[in-house]
């Protein structure tokens, strides 16, 4: 089971625009913002990642963060 702070990352994630990785110039800071003033720093180390060779986050860890909102909807666990 997800703890609260992850299902809200999941969530924001999946509600984020899925035709493009976030930028992690413009984007990502105010995810980080975002999730730091709520308190959610393990979820967002948790679930995020980046690549630092091209700036964008991990799109494994991206994708499976969108299947896993998925499955919570559909279970009606959001």
């Amino acid at each position: 089971m997800m703890t609260t702070e992850e299902l809200a990352l999941v969530k924001a994630i999946a509600e984020a625009d899925k035709t493009e990785l976030f930028n992690l110039e413009s984007d990502m800071n105010d995810v980080v913002k975002w999730f730091s003033g709520q308190g959610h720093h393990l979820a967002l180390t948790y679930l995020l990642d980046y690549d630092i060779n091209n700036g964008r986050l991990n799109e494994l860890k991206y994708r499976n963060a969108l299947v896993a909102y998925d499955r919570l909807k559909r279970n009606g666990e959001l």
